[in-house]
Parts: C-alpha cells; sequence; structure tokens
C-alpha cells in the first residue's frame, strides 16, 4: 500500500518496518553464503519495505533496500516465469522515486518512459488489464519528472493517466489515492505553466478526495497535507490571503503529523508558510518560521533549499528594522550560496547583485517551491 501514497497503514508499516530490514540484513547474508537462493517473494517484501522508507524520507537506508531488489531480480530473470516482467517498471518506479528526492543522478524521463513502456507492453500482451491503476501510473510519473522541462507535455501525460483510471470502475476502490495523486500533480504543472484557476481546480479535487477517504476511515493523510498547501501557495498569489493562511497552516499541522517535522515536504511548508507571514508583515511570526528553515537546511547541508531560505530571512530581517549589518549579511550570503548551486550546474556569468526571489525558487525542485 506505501507505493501508491496509501499512507492508511502507515502506523502498521512502522510496526514491521524494523523486523524487515532485520530480515534484509539476515537474507543478504544467507546469500552471501550459499544458503538460500533468492526468490520474488523476498524481494517484493523488500521492495515494498523500500518504498514505505522512500515515503517516509529514510532514503539512505531504502537506497540499500533498492540495490538489493535489483541485483536479486536481474538473477531471477533468467529463470523462466520467476518473476514477473512488469515487476521491472515498479523497480525503475521507486528508483525513479529516490533518484527525483536525491541525487537526481540518473535520466530521470528515461527511466520513467521506460517504466510506462513495459507496462504498456504488459497490457498488449495481455498480462495486465488496460485500466488497471498501475497502468495509468505510467504515464502520471513521466508527467512528474517532465514538468520544468516540458510543462505542457507533462500535463498531456496527466491528462493521458486520468483518462486511463475513468476508463473503468472496476478499479475505483482501489485507486482513490492515484486519482487524487493524479490531481496533485497536474495541478503543479497547471501552476508551473501559470494557470492559477486550473491548478486551484486540481488541488480542490484531490483535497476533495482525501478527504472523503479521510472521513470514511477516521484517518489523516500526507496527501491531504500537501494539497492544503499547494493550494493555499495558489490563492496566497491570487492575494487571497486570508485563505491562503488558513491553508497553509492547516497544512503545516497535518505535514507534522504525518511526516514528522523535519521531513524535506514539512521543511517546505514551514518555508511557505514563513513566506506568507512576510507578504501580510506578520514578521516575527516569518522569522520563527524561516528561522526552523534555515537551521535544519544547514543541517541537512541543502544549499538551494538555504539560499532560498537566506534570502527571505535577510527580507523580513530589513523589512522589521533589524540592524542593517544583519540583514545585508544574510542577504550576501544568500547570493553566494546560490551562486555556488549554479556554478556547480554549469552556470557562466552569474551576477549575484541581480539575483531576485525567482532566481532561488528556480533551483528548487518545482514540488517543494
Amino acid at each position: 500500500m506505501s507505493r501508491d501514497h496509501m499512507v492508511e497503514d502507515w502506523a502498521e508499516c512502522e510496526v514491521f518496518q524494523p523486523h524487515v530490514l532485520t530480515l534484509h540484513d539476515r537474507y543478504l547474508d544467507f546469500r552471501k553464503r550459499g544458503v538460500l537462493a533468492p526468490s520474488f517473494e523476498s524481494i517484493e517484501l523488500i521492495y515494498s519495505c523500500a518504498w514505505y522508507l522512500c515515503e517516509r524520507g529514510r532514503f539512505s537506508i531504502s537506497k540499500t533496500l533498492i540495490s538489493t531488489v535489483f541485483d536479486d531480480y536481474n538473477s531471477l530473470r533468467k529463470i523462466p516465469q520467476a518473476v514477473p516482467v512488469e515487476f521491472l517498471a515498479d523497480l525503475y518506479t521507486v528508483q525513479l522515486y529516490y533518484s527525483n528526492e536525491t541525487d537526481k543522478g540518473l535520466n530521470l524521463v528515461e527511466l520513467a518512459t521506460q517504466a510506462m513502456n513495459i507496462r504498456e507492453n504488459a497490457v498488449e500482451q495481455g498480462l495486465m488489464d488496460q485500466y488497471h491503476p498501475n497502468r495509468a501510473n505510467g504515464p502520471m510519473n513521466v508527467g512528474v519528472v517532465l514538468a520544468l522541462e516540458d510543462p505542457e507535455a507533462a500535463i498531456h501525460m496527466h491528462s493521458r493517466a486520468l483518462e486511463i483510471r475513468k476508463g473503468s470502475s472496476k478499479y475505483e476502490a482501489e485507486q482513490i489515492y492515484g486519482f487524487a495523486l493524479n490531481y496533485l500533480n497536474i495541478g503543479r504543472c497547471w501552476w508551473v505553466v501559470g494557470k492559477l484557476d486550473m491548478a486551484a481546480s486540481c488541488f480542490k479535487q484531490c483535497l476533495s478526495l482525501c478527504k472523503r477517504r479521510e472521513a470514511e476511515v477516521g484517518k489523516r493523510f500526507s496527501l491531504t497535507a500537501w494539497a492544503l498547501s499547494a493550494l493555499g501557495i495558489i490563492r496566497a498569489y491570487e492575494n487571497n490571503f486570508v485563505d491562503a493562511m488558513r491553508l497553509m497552516s492547516e497544512g503545516l499541522e497535518l505535514h507534522i503529523c504525518t511526516m514528522g517535522e523535519r521531513h524535506i515536504k514539512t521543511l517546505a511548508c514551514y518555508y511557505r508558510l514563513g513566506w506568507l507571514c512576510q507578504r501580510v508583515r506578520e514578521y516575527s511570526r516569518a522569522r520563527q518560521l524561516l528561522g526552523i528553515c534555515h537551521d535544519a537546511y544547514s543541517a541537512l547541508s541543502s544549499k538551494p533549499e538555504l539560499a532560498r531560505t537566506k534570502f527571505q530571512l535577510s527580507k523580513v530581517l530589513k523589512e522589521m528594522g533589524a540592524a542593517e549589518e544583519q540583514w545585508k549579511r544574510m542577504d550576501f550570503e544568500s547570493r553566494a550560496l546560490l551562486s555556488e548551486v549554479l556554478l556547480a550546474r554549469g552556470a557562466t556569468h552569474i551576477k549575484k547583485e541581480l539575483f531576485e526571489e525567482a532566481d532561488f525558487n528556480n533551483e528548487i525542485n518545482y514540488y517543494y517551491r
């Protein structure tokens, strides 16, 4: 369930996760000594745990599990019918999620396209139903990684995924979160291209699905938190600060509840609420929220996020009447950090004095902006 952002059972996952990690260590030891042969049942369990850990932001542990699953999948695929062909698409997808959230060390569009094509081939061969939620995940995932490179093409991919999901009521109960995530992702793409009304409509559809399910099961979900924050940002850009403050405050509270205080998605929510407080001149609260981000990003060595936070803090300090030396130092540090990030990414002819808020935002993954 964790692989589809279905957090209803995260509490159970957390209970069993240490046992799966222990089993993984034993499994590796037995495999190394030749006592145990690889099996699909074992790697499927490890794969599911890797997904869960990625969702919770525990990337260093999940990386190890993903590596194990790939190694044993490659061994098993040599044995006829030992592992489903389409399972490789699932492996590519968890690898995609990991790389997209961490090192960007792979060609993400290429990887997502490979996963999508495997699922399409499975449909053609009669191995997967044409309306199966996992087929819809293919174009949706391509859309996620294509959003900045070609947002219009990303919108097309997300729309294609929604068409698959809407094609049959057969899987309706199994893909509430698939639908909700699809609407969240396409809404983010509409935001990227500046269609705020379209973005808001999609975020509201995501929220409606999530909140209906929350009412049914009596639990709160991280996906709801993401949609609340996203809609709040749109309302802020529309200068509807009352609704923006309500949505983003609720989003932050739910992020902390479901993801934890120091998850990178929670920190992005802290930042945006601080940004909003600066816009409505609640400087004390803005300084507090951005200070939390500053300390966390410093500890994580997240340079793009830290640069943006320093820039925003410098504005808050200046507007609230702090000592000139204090806000100027923060401003200087933000520009120096952003220059460092840009140079590392191959930029030339950098003019630090011309940096504006958009320049800092542009170096942040669009779903963390």
